[in-house]
């Protein structure tokens, strides 16, 4: 993982339709009608939680690459920044917050990665957005205040709709 700027974030999203708005979130940047979204309520179970980031992260990784977006929202504690550089930097660098708001995930790695940054997203109620190389027309995720939410046009939501049902009926299923 790596964090990059947003000018190559722009240049990443834009075929998508998606770009980043001014309170640093990711917002469609096509015409869909109005917003179209769909939200769930994750459990507060811990295993149930990380069947729900695992299923969740599947749903929003596609393509070579995914990209997070941490919003200005997030004020993380310095315990929550130094569990973030572990996972983000494996411990290697620190996280400048003001600064670095947006990272790449690419590699082996990136399901195993983002499963847990979606975990403690949601553990910790951080603002942070997901879309990925394959999202099309605004498909995106959005983690706010320990739900989440998903994006884009009405094939996405149907998408969702199915996850967020089986989600529901079955808790436990990966």
């Amino acid at each position: 993982m790596r964090v990059i700027n947003q000018q190559l974030a722009s240049q990443l999203l834009d075929p998508s339709g998606i770009r980043i708005g001014d309170w640093n979130e990711l917002l469609c940047s096509l015409q869909l009608g109005g917003v179209l979204h769909r939200s769930y309520s994750p459990p507060a179970e811990a295993l149930e939680l990380y069947v729900a980031a695992h299923r969740l992260a599947q749903w929003v990784i596609s393509g070579n690459w995914t990209l997070l977006q941490v919003d200005n929202s997030t004020s993380p504690t310095e315990d929550e920044i130094a569990v973030f550089e572990k996972l983000i930097f494996n411990g290697e660098q620190s996280w400048d917050v003001a600064e670095q708001r947006t990272f790449l995930l690419e590699g082996a790695e990136r399901l195993s990665t983002l499963v847990l940054l979606i975990y403690f997203a949601l553990l910790f109620t951080w603002h942070i957005h997901l879309a990925s190389e394959a999202s099309l027309e605004g498909r995106r995720l959005a983690l706010q205040d320990g739900g989440a939410y998903f994006y884009g046009n009405d094939s996405t939501l149907q998408d969702a709709d199915e996850l967020i049902v089986s989600l529901t009926t079955a808790p436990l299923k990966l």
